[in-house]
């Protein structure tokens, strides 16, 4: 038998794991910051990543920023080629604006392991009623800069890539739907402050009831 305190600590910590599972499961639909990793394991030597942000059409989506930082498996003397709204460097993090109907940027790596980064959008609510999305994307080519590689399944020939979607109403959270298209890329929330908390709450109150369980106790989270 277990007393009211211990039953309470028990359902907190139920509570706390459902929190940490559903916030994780619905990461890659809401705004925040997601870190993406590129499997280029089979991609050959060398060759390029092309990151895209566009709107739905000149002037048509409203103001949005697609921000990368925190590269992983990157060099940081690397070629570069830019075209449209994109600033930045690979150790302070690029910047692509959907300012104009193309922002690319095209960036050499070596192949052989995986590539990481950290993405995160924001951007103006769309007061006109329409649903003017931007696109976000991620594509891998080979050195002679035309070749895709990673055998992407969309049409668009990318890896990944990222709708998003503004608020309606001024202040309200914008949306970021994800695609994966190719088994050499893959997507995961980056937890907020909070949430790491919230999950090491959690797991300290079940690691304390489980050391005082008794081994006669049949009772389980």
């Amino acid at each position: 038998m277990f007393t009211t305190s211990t039953f309470s600590l028990r359902r907190l910590a139920r509570q706390a794991v459902a929190a940490v599972t559903l916030a994780l499961l619905s990461g890659l639909a809401a705004a925040g910051t997601l870190s993406v990793s590129i499997d280029t394991r089979g991609f050959g030597s060398n060759g390029w990543l092309d990151f895209q942000f566009n709107p739905a059409g000149t002037g048509l989506s409203p103001a949005a920023t697609a921000r990368l930082s925190n590269f992983r498996g990157f060099d940081a003397g690397a070629a570069t080629e830019i075209f449209g709204d994109v600033s930045g460097s690979l150790a302070g993090g690029y910047v692509l604006r959907n300012s104009g109907s193309w922002n690319d940027l095209f960036h050499a790596v070596n192949f052989g392991g995986l590539l990481r980064f950290d993405l995160n959008i924001g951007g103006d609510a769309d007061l006109s009623g329409s649903i003017n999305q931007s696109a976000f994307a991620v594509s891998a080519y080979a050195a002679d800069k035309v070749t895709l590689l990673g055998n992407p399944a969309g049409l668009d020939g990318s890896l990944v890539s990222f709708a998003w979607t503004p608020g309606s109403a001024v202040g309200a959270a914008g949306r970021l739907d994800t695609t994966i298209s190719s088994a050499a890329a893959s997507v995961s929330p980056v937890p907020e402050p909070s949430m790491l908390v919230l999950t090491a709450t959690g797991l300290l109150l079940m690691t304390g009831m489980l050391r005082r369980r008794k081994p006669w106790d049949g009772d389980k989270l």
